[in-house]
C-alpha cells in the first residue's frame, strides 16, 4: 500500500481534527494561499488544517444537449480510443499507417451509433451537461495550540486571516438551575408597590368565626371561648342601644306607660 493511501485512511480514522481556529474564509483558495504563506514562512505545516463548513452539493451546467452535439461528442471518444488501439496494433502487429486510420474510424463510428442511441433512451429527460462538486460556506484553518498564536500573526501581518472566526455562543443555563436571587415580587425602581388585599379563609366567617362542619383545633377552641357570643354580637342584656338611653324589658320606660 502507498504512503498517500496510509495517510488516508490515518485522516479518515482519526475525525476532526483539534485546534484553534486562526482564520475562517468562504473561498477554499483563500485558505490554501493562507496555508501556503505559513508554509513559506516556514512554519510546521502538519499543525495545520483546513476544515470546511456546511458541505454542499453545486452542479455547474456547462450547456445544452442535441442529438448533433451527443453525435460529435461520441464520435470524438470514439476516434480517441480507435487511435490508442490503433497504435497498440501497429506495434505488436506490425500493421501500418492504414490500420491505425481503419480503427479511428471504427471507432468513432461505432461510439457515435452508441452516443445517439443512449441519448434517445433517456426521451429528454436530462437535455443539458454538467459537471458536479462538493463546496462548503466556510473554511476555517486551524492550528495546535502549540503553534496558533504564532501562526496567527503571521496571518496577520500579511492580512490573511480572512474575517474573523465565530465566537463560540454563550452556554444556555441547565433547565432547573437557580435564576438570580431576589425579590421575586418587588415592583421595579421607582414605582410603588402594591399591598396585597388581605385574603379570607374557607373555613371561617368574615367576623372570624368557624363555620359549621369545620373541624377546630384545640388551640383554635381555647381562642374562640375567651371572647363570648353576646360580645362578639354586641347584643347583651344591658347593654344601651346605640343612639339613645337605656331600655328594659319591662312595660315601663322612663316612668310612663308605653302607649
Amino acid at each position: 500500500m502507498s504512503s498517500s493511501a496510509q495517510k488516508a485512511r490515518q485522516i479518515s480514522g482519526a475525525g476532526l481534527p483539534e485546534g484553534r481556529v486562526i482564520a475562517s474564509f468562504t473561498k477554499y483558495a483563500d485558505a490554501q494561499r493562507a496555508v501556503d504563506h505559513l508554509s513559506d514562512e516556514e512554519l510546521e505545516v502538519s499543525a495545520l488544517s483546513i476544515v470546511g463548513h456546511d458541505l454542499a452539493t453545486l452542479e455547474k451546467v456547462t450547456g445544452r444537449l442535441t442529438y448533433p452535439r451527443v453525435a460529435l461528442m461520441a464520435a470524438g471518444q470514439g476516434a480517441f480510443f480507435g487511435l490508442f488501439f490503433g497504435l497498440i496494433l501497429s506495434l505488436f502487429g506490425g500493421g501500418g499507417p492504414l490500420a491505425i486510420l481503419l480503427t479511428v474510424a471504427l471507432g468513432a463510428a461505432f461510439w457515435m451509433l452508441l452516443g445517439v442511441v443512449s441519448y434517445a433512451a433517456q426521451r429528454g429527460r436530462r437535455d443539458f451537461t454538467s459537471m458536479s462538486t462538493i463546496v462548503a460556506t466556510r473554511y476555517d484553518v486551524l492550528a495546535r495550540p502549540d503553534v496558533a498564536d504564532q501562526a496567527e500573526r503571521m496571518l496577520q501581518g500579511a492580512g490573511l486571516q480572512g474575517r474573523a472566526p465565530r465566537a463560540a455562543a454563550p452556554a444556555s443555563p441547565a433547565p432547573g438551575a437557580a435564576g438570580p436571587v431576589g425579590n421575586l415580587g418587588a415592583a421595579p425602581d421607582g414605582q410603588p408597590q402594591e399591598q396585597s388585599a388581605p385574603v379570607s379563609r374557607p373555613e371561617e366567617t368574615p367576623d372570624g368565626r368557624p363555620l359549621y362542619g369545620v373541624r377546630v383545633s384545640p388551640q383554635e377552641q381555647e381562642a374562640h371561648r375567651g371572647h363570648p357570643e353576646g360580645q362578639e354580637q354586641g347584643q347583651g342584656p344591658d347593654q344601651a342601644a346605640p343612639g339613645g338611653d337605656a331600655q328594659t324589658d319591662g312595660p315601663w320606660s322612663g316612668g310612663e306607660p308605653r302607649s
